[in-house]
């Protein structure tokens, strides 16, 4: 009655009599425009479960079908998804295809013992959780899934790191690129090339070796890179995927010159688009990496002005093989240039005063 009701709102679920087949077209047809559908009754809640029972009940073919639904419909029972991830690794012999949507609909309330389970089991792997973890984030972001990205980087850092490699990357970059029409690139070379034009005069391209190394990287296959978690951080920002950048710079071994990289780049894009409602997302994340940068310049400054005069003005290769003063003195940054870090370093500079064996630490 509920699939009935909800076809007077649709006249391509208008019907007169039914079979199965019909009525299992109409389920899907509820589940693929379910977050357009809003029920405004005084029942609505009950409305709402009669449609998603009904949905389980036709297709329930399996117990990851049932979680299909249930993330559609985000009902989800944590005690029982626990007890019906133990059943399909059972029954699936380790076949992580068998858990997919069990495990996405964990990632949704922020189970991180879902993930432990599937490590134990030997179902899955850190990496390929947090593929999926990725994969989910892009449609459904919450704060329980960015937890479970953060857990997954505490828990599993080193199987991250070796996963990602020049074939990875390049994939995530495709897959962004068909993802999303304003994603400019769709490799790690075409990455570097606009990384390098957005950074302007004297910032190294990143990828520079790559494009050198064409022809052996083609023979040899996959090549795993020097600073996966860095490209990585890039590909979040250029992929537009602002949430995850955020999460990832926070991980990062220069976190000064990877935020002035980010402001950047996150700029150039709110000059190539006229959504206003995006204009002011991005701008809010540029905002934050700046401001980001500025505490940190600052902080370290009243702590020790010697050791941030060098964090200051050493060349980083990660970034550009250029310093975080040139980055902020190029394009004119006056949120940091205000600082007393940042005055600190120019007077620094000037007097030509430099300690080289000053250590960069934080």
């Amino acid at each position: 009655s509920a699939v009935l009701a909800a076809s007077k709102h649709d006249a391509s679920w208008e019907i007169e009599s039914i079979n199965m087949d019909q009525l299992r077209q109409i389920v899907y047809n509820v589940n693929s425009k379910r977050n357009l559908i809003y029920i405004r009754l005084p029942n609505a809640h009950v409305f709402d479960v009669q449609i998603f029972e009904f949905a389980k009940s036709v297709y329930n073919k399996s117990l990851n079908d049932e979680y299909r639904i249930r993330l559609f419909w985000q009902i989800i029972d944590e005690e029982k998804l626990k007890m019906d991830l133990v059943t399909a690794i059972e029954y699936g012999e380790n076949d992580p295809s068998a858990v997919e949507y069990i495990l996405k609909c964990a990632f949704l309330r922020g189970m991180g013992e879902v993930i432990y389970i599937l490590i134990n089991s030997n179902t899955m792997e850190y990496a390929d959780i947090f593929s999926s973890a990725l994969d989910t984030e892009r449609y459904r972001s919450s704060s329980a899934i960015l937890c479970v990205m953060n857990w997954l980087f505490e828990k599993g850092e080193n199987d991250l790191y070796q996963n990602l490699s020049t074939d990875v990357l390049d994939g995530m970059y495709k897959t962004s690129k068909s993802h999303n029409e304003a994603v400019q690139v769709e490799s790690l070379t075409e990455a570097g090339a606009l990384i390098k034009k957005t950074m302007g005069y004297g910032y190294a391209n990143p990828y520079e070796e790559l494009d050198c190394k064409a022809e052996v990287i083609e023979q040899i296959g996959d090549v795993h890179l020097e600073e996966p978690f860095r490209d990585f951080f890039i590909w979040a920002l250029l992929s537009l995927r602002l949430r995850i950048a955020l999460l990832v710079w926070k991980r990062l071994k220069h976190p000064l010159a990877a935020a002035l990289v980010a402001y950047k780049i996150i700029n150039r894009q709110i000059d190539r688009t006229d959504n206003q409602e995006e204009k002011g997302i991005y701008k809010s994340y540029a905002d934050k990496f700046v401001n980001y940068a500025s505490e940190i310049a600052n902080r370290v400054h009243y702590r020790n002005r010697r050791k941030c005069c060098f964090m200051m003005l050493q060349e980083i290769k990660e970034w550009g093989n250029v310093s975080a003063f040139s980055i902020i003195a190029l394009h004119n940054i006056p949120e940091v240039m205000q600082g007393d870090g940042y005055i600190n370093a120019l007077e620094t500079a000037w007097s030509r005063n430099i300690d080289q064996n000053i250590p960069n630490i934080l």
